[in-house]
């Protein structure tokens, strides 16, 4: 699965950032502010799309997507707790799992992936389990992530999972209760077994919520999730931080191989950006037991905001700077790097779609799909308040997923 870039990192508990491998790798490639190749438009043909306020399908919230083998489209409802399946030519074809506690049945599966054999897997919940159907909606065996570190009696929410070699990356929170006056979050991206199991650690984040005086920092909230990605031999591409434009490269032994950066300028925020940014930070407090006292927010939007891999093997990084400086008419302007991380060129992609409203997934077969007012949806999820115009258009304008081929 390709999350959706620019909206709803879902740092869903304030960490401090920690690498687990040694500190103070070599940078093996740096690269100036411009691209070898300089830049390309790539115009997008829309091939179909469902939802919105003219079809009679009803999205609650989207949460990812995935390319079937057959050309068709897999779509994740974290809502709804199931999968709507489309055919090649957006034909719906059938509904997979549902909520509850059976085979194959999910609660708020926040992310899916498709595992070797084909099995659609869902990201269960609180459980740290990984429920499994076929194509078919048959119940399978289902996977589970273990810490040999994790606590008794923590809970872990599983927030995003990929194949990684012959194994699995998987980043999520586990969740200590019992302290005072609050609980004990722990933030991980690791390389675990093709069960679930971890094997190695790659990047970790821990620190108290402090329930007797709840507030949120932004910059302590962040943490990696949309900042990753795994190229085809299992290689993990991470920016660890939010605010340095640094991907470190991670082999499926779990060391650090190589890192790269590039000239950037992190990007000042307007009053309206701001505005967005404590919207986002009172959602997320919303996920808390407790009222939020206050938010701590960022001067600047964070340097990289998503990054998945081309068919070509390239590498794909979106940036907050390359969804505001961008050609007319394109929905942003995003960074390709040779898999040794040499700075080829940048990618406007043409569409209609807001960046800062919208979320775009580009799925493995190269096709790219949008999720309009996905941030919208979302806020009115997590009940933030806003004014009664920003309500009254969110009401207005359901999700609607569309379906996109690069010309």
């Amino acid at each position: 699965m390709k999350p959706f870039r620019s909206i709803l990192c879902l740092a869903l508990f304030g960490l401090v950032l920690a690498p687990v491998c040694p500190a103070g790798a070599q940078i093996v490639t740096e690269n100036g502010a411009e691209p070898v190749e300089g830049v390309v438009r790539i115009a997008l043909q829309e091939q179909w799309r469902v939802g919105g306020e003219d079809d009679d399908t009803f999205f609650g919230a989207v949460s990812g997507t995935i390319a079937s083998p057959d050309g068709g489209l897999y779509i994740l409802d974290s809502q709804l707790s199931q999968v709507q399946v489309y055919g090649p030519d957006g034909t719906w074809l059938r509904t997979l799992s549902g909520e509850g506690d059976g085979p194959g049945e999910v609660r708020n599966p926040g992310s899916f992936f498709l595992d070797r054999t084909g099995e659609i897997c869902m990201l269960n919940g609180m459980s740290g389990g990984i429920v499994r159907v076929t194509p078919d909606n048959l119940p399978a065996d289902p996977y589970r992530y273990v810490s040999p570190s994790a606590p008794g009696g923590s809970l872990t929410l599983l927030v995003r999972a990929e194949v990684a070699g012959d194994g699995l990356a998987i980043a999520g929170i586990r969740i200590s209760f019992g302290q005072a006056g609050g609980n004990g979050q722990h933030y991980f991206l690791s390389y675990c077994d093709a069960q679930g199991a971890e094997t190695k650690p790659l990047l970790q984040k821990s620190h108290p919520i402090d329930y007797s005086d709840f507030r949120l920092d932004e910059l302590e909230m962040d943490f990696a999730w949309n900042r990753w990605a795994v190229d085809a031999a299992g290689s993990i591409y991470v920016a660890p931080e939010r605010n340095e434009y640094r991907i470190d490269v991670y082999g499926t032994d779990g060391a650090l191989k190589r890192s790269f950066t590039r000239a950037y300028e992190s990007y000042r925020r307007d009053a309206e950006m701001k505005r967005i940014a404590n919207l986002v930070v009172e959602g997320v407090g919303a996920y808390h037991p407790v009222p939020l006292q206050g938010a701590t927010i960022e001067e600047t939007e964070p340097d990289i905001t998503g990054m998945w891999f081309d068919p070509d093997g390239n590498l794909c990084v979106q940036t907050s700077r390359g969804d505001r400086e961008k050609p007319d008419g394109a929905y942003s302007l995003y960074d390709v790097f040779s898999p040794d991380g040499v700075f080829l060129r940048q990618a406007a992609l043409i569409c209609d779609a807001d960046p800062q409203r919208d979320g775009l997934s580009m799925l493995r077969d190269g096709r790219i799909v949008v999720v309009t007012g996905i941030l919208d949806a979302w806020l009115t999820q997590q009940a933030v308040e806003r004014s009664e115009a920003e309500q009254d258009a969110a009401e207005e304008n359901p999700l609607e997923v569309v379906v996109y081929r690069m010309e």
